[in-house]
């Protein structure tokens, strides 16, 4: 995979890509070992409870956030006035929408969690969690004006915060109120910190009145994107939501233990994500540029998320036992369907990226509904019968459609001319799942080397990480 690397931090990316990388990178470790640790240290009916909370405070978060930091980074990245007006008035809405949002969280959370303590965590999560958004908010702007530095100081220092105050809450007497509070402190403080950096860097953020032209222009602009985001995350929120109301709290736990694992995963495409998206706005009229750093990114995301999905499937139970304790063990056959969703969730968010720096917001927007609408379905009617498992194949499948629908856009675009450049992903996926499944009697040791080893050598055969112009598109 030399050529991969090479081209991927080659170029005009090379300095803020590495910026990028490293904080987000930092970032995503310090989430996944603040998830960890609240795992490991509660119990899981207890962790399920303030899973379903944290999972319906991020709901919320993103109902805030609809965008605002993506559409100012994508204007700023193309060049865009970016105008100091319009950053004012985005962030007067955005602290408007947040007082909003937690005073009706109560009767919000009545409609979508179970009774009892889980509806009081949510309650006092929730303000934290809608001002801890407001540092990615901070960050898009950040991105969009190549200040990658600024951005990676500010997200590090947000996640290393809440992961040293998630720590003292744990071994405090109360650490459900604990960790309450950790959000809260985490939230306000970085909010500070942020208007405080963008005062004294680029634009001191102000509390202003609203005009009838935000409303009209720049507001239409912002849930247009944000529809795509809100659908999002209550994709990848709802079912823990709907395990904790149909088979209790112990059972969210365990899915929920999973669904953290996942969760963390997610981080890494989201990088990706991240450094791509201005490079795709960039390009957005050269159809050949898009598809060679389309092509590079792409199979970078496949070839770790096939790997990351092995590793999964393979050593799941000493993963969960030795990172979580043995009263997790029965997420492990939650998880191995979630991680082989994690390999077409890489891809989707890539092809998401794509899409919107195109403006091609109709498919992303199908394919998310869509996804939502089966993943729902699906966990609606079998959930009771079939336990957590359930829910974890609802998004194996959710996924799959998304994917089938986002390729289809990108053909729609002209940046890909057919379905063919799919057929090498889909190839290795289905070798590998199934060189997983025929090896399953083996020691797990052997059964990674040899189902990762044809892996592998298949992706290599196949041209996985081969400039663009040597694979037809």
């Amino acid at each position: 995979m030399p050529e991969l690397w090479g081209r991927f931090f080659k170029g005009r990316l090379a300095k803020n890509s590495f910026i990028l990388f490293f904080s987000e990178g930092s970032s995503a470790i310090l989430t996944m070992v603040t998830g960890f640790l609240i795992a490991r240290l509660f119990r899981v009916a207890d962790f399920g409870k303030f899973t379903s909370a944290l999972a319906f405070a991020s709901i919320l978060g993103v109902l805030v956030d609809s965008g605002m930091g993506m559409l100012a980074a994508k204007d700023i990245a193309r060049g865009g006035s970016a105008e100091r007006a319009q950053l004012n008035q985005l962030f007067t809405w955005r602290l408007w929408v947040i007082l909003v949002a937690c005073l009706l969280s109560p009767a919000l959370a009545w409609i979508a969690l179970p009774a009892g303590e889980v509806r009081r965590i949510a309650f006092w999560l929730t303000p934290g969690v809608l001002l801890l958004t407001t540092t990615d908010f901070y960050c898009w702007i950040f991105k969009g004006a190549q200040r990658a530095l600024w951005c990676g100081a500010l997200q590090v220092s947000s996640r290393a915060l809440l992961l040293l105050l998630c720590i003292a809450a744990l071994l405090s007497p109360h650490p459900m109120k604990g960790l309450v509070l950790a959000w809260l402190v985490t939230g306000a403080a970085m909010t500070g910190l942020g208007i405080f950096v963008l005062a004294h860097s680029m634009h001191a953020l102000r509390f202003v009145s609203l005009r009838r032209s935000f409303f009209e222009g720049t507001l239409p602009k912002v849930y247009k994107l944000g529809t795509i985001l809100i659908l999002s995350v209550i994709f990848s929120r709802v079912d823990v939501m709907m395990v904790a109301r149909f088979l209790g709290n112990a059972q969210a736990g365990l899915f929920g233990a999973a669904g953290r694992i996942v969760d963390a995963l997610r981080l890494i495409p989201m990088v990706i994500y991240s450094v791509y998206l201005p490079v795709f706005s960039t390009y957005h009229d050269r159809p050949a540029l898009l598809r060679a750093h389309f092509k590079v990114a792409n199979d970078f995301l496949l070839v770790l998320s096939v790997t990351i999905a092995l590793v999964g499937c393979v050593f799941a139970l000493p993963l969960f036992v030795h990172i979580l304790g043995a009263q997790y063990s029965g997420a492990v056959a939650c998880f191995r369907p979630l991680v082989w969703s994690c390999v077409l969730m890489f891809s989707n968010i890539l092809m998401f990226s794509l899409l919107y720096a195109l403006n091609n917001h109709r498919k992303a927007v199908i394919g998310i509904s869509g996804a939502l609408v089966i993943e729902i379905l699906l966990n609606s009617f079998f959930l009771r019968n079939g336990g957590a498992v359930v829910a974890s194949w609802a998004r194996l499948l959710a996924e799959a459609f998304n994917c089938t629908v986002l390729g289809w856009g990108l053909i729609h675009t002209g940046v890909l001319s057919s379905f063919t450049f799919f057929l090498r992903p889909l190839l290795l996926i289905g070798v590998s799942a199934t060189l997983f499944l025929l090896l399953r009697g083996q020691p797990m040791a052997v059964q990674f080397a040899l189902s990762w080893g044809g892996s592998m050598g298949l992706a290599l055969a196949l041209g996985f990480g081969r400039p663009e112009r040597a694979i037809a598109p």
